[in-house]
């Protein structure tokens, strides 16, 4: 048993290789002493021990090592750097010490030296993540914040790190890019104010996403919020401000439609003409936020959409429209019982041109003017809740298709893990038509579950299915009470940061009583991409 033990011993540097058969029976017992005084914890036995066995053997590597693990464990720093150095000139030192030898250089703030070592340690594949994250901490000790990111960034590259080392250097990035805003001479309030939100707290998320059910993860998050209520970026009802007062997006779809519908006024009396087609739509959406106080929130917005039916049918590319939407949001931001509240006011206008003349002309077919009221509160633990109450008018480009519409609606969200969230929306519409036959009720229902990982390539899925009822009113002896029933799917990945693109498919049936002019079933099978600027 015991050449064993001295034949691995010497395999792994232990015993000198020049030492005799004699010689290594005589110190066996000091090292079996060593080994059993570093196991039960006795680090100062331990040290006497080596000691005892250095003066009779000189510097030896692999005692000189264990020694300054002991000073290290006894927290005597200088000393074990004297130790590790020392074994560090003999030929005979494990790997793994260069990389303890640069955390004790580093805790006895010799950080140039310990650096040095780190690095070693990095070029030796030992620790590697590790080494990098004491790298960038002595940069950023040091005021290089250049050399201090790029190390943190070494980290978030490497493919076997962890993710615990991963967030702790994305952390770190983001806390550079305070400091280095923090070092700015003759920099404005207003100007630290946008910087924080447009460029410093975004990194912070940035940490966040990097593993979101950490404890470290909810310590980032409550950082976030000192930030934001040091300068002042949380409105009234506590809600954080956007980081960017603008945003513009543009979305670009290609449909295919099993059976293209019609829509003759606004009492959503939607018709089948029974042919498909390819169908493009392009949508722009320009936003713009100006915070008036911590209160008032007032924006612009202007939507343009184009569509395009790729078909030769008249029945069909009846349909190509485009629109110019501009809006007004109004918010007003408190509370209610404590509760992050804001009240919303909103004047929207539509102008829709279509080919309603079968003539490929694009011609003026309706003016809208909405004006929406409520209330947007998180009463609830589980999401948003929000109250709509809206009062649209609708001018055709003849009278008789004239209506008002008052609508209520309600939807409530429900927060679930992993960015995953369910959304449920109950509306009301009720048209009143200047052709009083045509005047409609309308009860929709739906539900939407977002976010789902699919676990391969970045996807996600969503899921919906609505439910749409309408009382047909003055014409229900013909039409009866319709139904239509529309569930759908999708799937979408994010590219190149801020853009996605997606695949989805939509089927609808809608029941009549008057069968051949209003019941229909279809597929849409859409493809596109949106990118955010």
């Amino acid at each position: 048993m015991r050449a064993i033990i001295f034949t691995i011993l010497l395999a792994i540097g232990i015993v000198p290789a020049n030492w005799a058969a004699e010689t290594t029976r005589e110190y066996e017992p000091l090292v079996k002493k060593i080994y059993a005084l570093y196991g039960q914890g006795d680090y100062s036995g331990t040290i006497a021990t080596i000691d005892e066995l250095l003066s009779r053997v000189g510097d030896w590597g692999i005692a000189l090592y264990l020694k300054g693990r002991c000073y290290v464990k006894l927290q005597q720093f200088e000393k074990a750097n004297i130790a590790f150095g020392k074994g560090l000139k003999t030929k005979v030192f494990p790997q793994e010490s260069y990389y303890e030898y640069a955390q004790s250089l580093y805790t006895a703030n010799e950080l140039v030296e310990g650096k040095k070592f780190f690095n070693e340690s990095i070029k030796r594949k030992i620790e590697v993540a590790h080494s990098y994250y004491y790298v960038g901490d002595i940069f950023q000790i040091l005021k290089d914040y250049d050399n201090a990111e790029k190390s943190f960034n070494k980290i978030l590259g490497l493919e076997n790190a962890d993710a615990e080392i991963k967030q702790a250097a994305a952390y770190r990035i983001a806390k550079i890019s305070l400091e280095r805003m923090l070092q700015k001479k003759e920099i404005s309030k207003e100007a630290q104010e946008k910087e924080v939100n447009q460029f410093i707290i975004p990194k912070f998320k940035d940490a966040i996403e990097v593993s979101p059910k950490t404890n470290f993860a909810f310590e980032i998050n409550r950082e976030i919020k000192e930030i934001q209520e040091k300068y002042k970026l949380v409105y009234a009802d506590g809600r954080p401000k956007k980081a960017k007062a603008y945003s513009l997006k543009i979305s670009q779809i290609i449909d295919y439609d099993t059976n293209v519908t019609q829509t003759p006024d606004d009492s959503g009396s939607q018709m089948a003409v029974d042919s498909a087609s390819l169908v493009s739509k392009s949508e722009i959406l320009g936003k713009y936020s100006i915070d008036f106080s911590d209160a008032l929130v007032m924006g612009p917005e202007l939507k343009l959409t184009y569509d395009q039916y790729l078909s030769d049918t008249p029945e069909v590319y009846q349909n190509n429209s485009y629109s110019i939407g501009p809006s007004l949001r109004t918010q007003y931001k408190h509370k209610v019982s404590d509760k992050a509240s804001s009240a919303i006011f909103d004047i929207d206008y539509n102008y829709f041109a279509k080919d309603y003349q079968q003539n490929k002309t694009l011609a003026y077919f309706s003016g809208t003017t909405t004006i929406t009221l409520g209330e947007k509160i998180s009463w609830f633990a589980i999401g948003q809740t929000t109250g709509k109450l809206k009062f649209k008018t609708f001018s055709g480009h003849t009278a008789l298709l004239d209506s008002s519409t008052v609508s209520f609606n309600l939807t409530q969200f429900y927060t679930l893990p992993d960015k995953q969230m369910m959304l449920f929306l109950f509306n009301i519409d009720s048209t009143t038509a200047s052709v009083e036959s045509n005047s409609t009720t309308s009860y929709m229902l739906r539900v939407d579950y977002l976010g789902l990982p699919l676990g391969i390539f970045a996807l996600k899925a969503d899921f919906a299915l609505a439910t749409t009822m309408l009382d047909t009113g003055l014409q229900s002896a013909a039409r009866g009470t319709e139904l239509t029933l529309s569930p759908s799917a999708k799937i979408s990945r994010v590219v190149f940061e801020k853009g996605d693109l997606f695949l989805s498919y939509e089927y609808s049936s809608k029941s009549s009583k008057q069968e051949d002019v209003y019941a229909y079933s279809k597929n849409v099978i859409s493809m596109g991409m949106s990118y955010n600027f």
